[in-house]
């Protein structure tokens, strides 16, 4: 799981390819947070 959360950050685009949009979502709120 470590490795995941670095590729979310790296592109978010790839959060809907790879843990759907549900973790899009999460992604934006994150950004949102920083």
């Amino acid at each position: 799981m470590g490795f995941e959360i670095p590729l979310t950050w790296l592109s978010p685009m790839q959060d809907v390819t790879l843990f759907g949009q549900g973790a899009a979502v999460n992604h934006l709120l994150l950004w949102g947070l920083i």
